[in-house]
């Protein structure tokens, strides 16, 4: 059986191009992603260094979303940002000290590892089981203020959030 090589090149040429299209990238993602920014402190002072993250409240809905708490802000830009929707909001910074116990003090010098799991200054309820809830709007600034306490009680929030909720005035 004989192929006709210009067939043969048209058909190798198409499905070339459908593959191609099926690997797109980010820049490809077409839902409506929006950019997220706020405040985080920790006792009153702004947390120094962190992980923000957001988890849809519904698994078929939303996207999840994290960035870095550095000097008590944060912001996630519109690529990486959440879709319009309820999230869990989660909280985390490791003790540095934690991590500079994992580390070798001189070079060359063979240390025993740390498997321990590095301690986590932020109270669980901010995180592993998070109390923290928002919802962000599709094109509305979505700006959240966190205040979280090492010594108890329920999260405290500015007029953008509220424990369990957000404050739409």
């Amino acid at each position: 059986m004989r192929i006709c090589r210009p067939l043969f090149f048209t058909v190798l040429t198409v499905s070339s191009l459908i593959v191609a299209a099926g690997c797109g990238n980010e820049s490809d993602d077409t839902r409506p992603r929006q950019p997220v920014a706020g405040r985080v402190t920790l006792d009153g002072k702004p947390l120094s260094m962190g992980v923000i993250v957001f988890d849809p409240i519904s698994k078929n809905e939303g996207t999840s979303s994290q960035g870095k708490v550095v000097d008590g802000f944060f912001s996630i830009a519109r690529p990486e940002g959440p879709i319009p929707g309820s999230y869990f909001v989660r909280i985390d910074a490791v003790d540095p000290a934690t991590l500079a116990s994992r580390a070798a003090t001189k070079p060359g010098e063979v240390k025993k590892f740390n498997l321990s799991t590095p301690k986590n200054l932020i109270p669980a309820h901010y995180n592993t089981e998070t109390e923290l809830e928002v919802t962000v709007k599709g094109n509305e600034a979505n700006e959240f203020v966190f205040d979280l306490s090492t010594k108890g009680g329920k999260p405290s929030a500015s007029r953008s959030v509220k424990h369990g909720k957000q404050d739409h005035r």
